[in-house]
């Protein structure tokens, strides 16, 4: 039997527990909820989550203000697609040595067994973009909580938040009672949405799921960048059986 590799974060099957203290949750999409049949829609859809505790986050902030000065430039993470593998180093120091954890949930729209996004007849959908992302969103959580974290109640509290793409304050709340009112969730102390421009934590999910939009669904073959060294993709194409993509499966 081969030894496990610590650093093949595929082969990592104890679940992250954290000190005690808040937990963030920093959530972005790549893609959108649309119809794959909508020539505007993107064929794919993603969720991208950053897991850092409160003292991971101030090495995250300590990285990024030192990226920053070098660059003398104050611009969102996205405008440095040049630095990919600058920026790779950063998130592999966080995941490696300050317990930060990132995730990416993927599915191709085409292949989604799911609910609100089927085809009813040739002039009708059955499928709802604003369910679809929520339903997308609490099977990711319930697959974290379940699988990968372990939060203590009595120590540890619980915020999310989200990257602003809810339209609506009515779609925003809609998604808070969806996530308080599951069982299979821990309490959320806060849910929030904010300006990715004011949050470099949201900006980090963001280029997450840049590295495994271009890994997953663009086929760069070109790749300088190891994305399962420092984030774990899950298949979310048949929602009741989330299987992990492997470096050696296609």
């Amino acid at each position: 039997m081969n030894p496990i590799n610590e650093n093949n974060l595929t082969e990592q099957t104890v679940r992250k527990t954290f000190n005690k203290g808040r937990v963030f949750l920093f959530v972005d999409e790549t893609g959108d909820p649309g119809h794959p049949s909508e020539t505007s829609s993107s064929r794919y859809y993603q969720l991208n989550i950053a897991i850092i505790h409160r003292e991971s986050l101030a090495q995250l902030y300590k990285h990024f203000s030192a990226f920053r000065y070098f660059k003398d430039t104050g611009k969102e993470l996205k405008r440095y697609t040049k630095d990919s593998k600058v920026l790779a180093g950063v998130f592999s120091d966080l995941v490696h040595k300050h317990n930060v954890l990132f995730v990416s949930f993927i599915l191709e729209k085409k292949n989604y067994t799911g609910p609100y996004l089927k085809r009813i007849n040739k002039s009708a959908f059955a499928y709802d973009p604003n369910k679809f992302r929520n339903f997308v969103v609490r099977r990711s959580f319930e697959h974290i909580f379940s699988k990968l974290v372990s939060i203590d109640p009595e120590n540890n509290n619980l915020e999310i938040v989200f990257d602003r793409y809810l339209e609506s304050e009515t779609d925003e709340e809609s998604l808070k009672k969806y996530l308080r009112g599951n069982y299979h969730l821990p309490a959320f102390e806060k849910i929030v949405q904010v300006d990715s421009e004011y949050s470099e934590a949201v900006q980090v999910s963001d280029f997450i799921g840049r590295f495994v939009k271009e890994h997953c669904f663009d086929g760069n073959e070109n790749m300088t960048v190891d994305v399962f060294d420092f984030i774990r993709i899950f298949i979310l194409e048949n929602p009741d059986t989330i299987s992990e993509k492997r470096p050696d499966t296609p």
